[in-house]
């Protein structure tokens, strides 16, 4: 039986170059892809290790839009943040295991 998933979320960067935070703050296994109606190619997810966690396109981890998906176990997806190239760009992000959906690890 298929568990529901716990939290989505979709995150866009206001202005390319300066990173957001993203809001879900349980512990899980998550799914983050580029959201399908971003106009440049690239996003990028990571946390640089400083107290604001700022992520560039020269730290952070690049995912191509209509390529890339990024599979991360997390204890707090608020330690991830998000840049883009393009001015309105943005990624979702979906919980797709942790405590309270019952698989974990996912079964495939």
């Amino acid at each position: 039986m298929a568990s529901v998933i716990a939290i989505t979320e979709q995150k866009s960067v206001t202005t390319a170059g300066t990173a957001v935070q993203f809001t879900s703050n349980l512990p899980g296994l998550y799914e983050i892809k580029p959201l399908a109606g971003n106009g440049g190619s690239y996003i990028y997810v990571g946390n640089d290790g400083s107290t604001t966690g700022d992520v560039t396109s020269s730290n952070g981890y690049q995912l191509q839009k209509g390529l890339d998906t990024l599979l991360i176990s997390v204890t707090n997806p608020k330690q991830l943040w998000l840049d883009a190239d393009t001015d309105g760009d943005g990624a979702c992000i979906i919980r797709i295991a942790g405590d309270n959906t019952k698989e974990y690890p996912p079964t495939l």
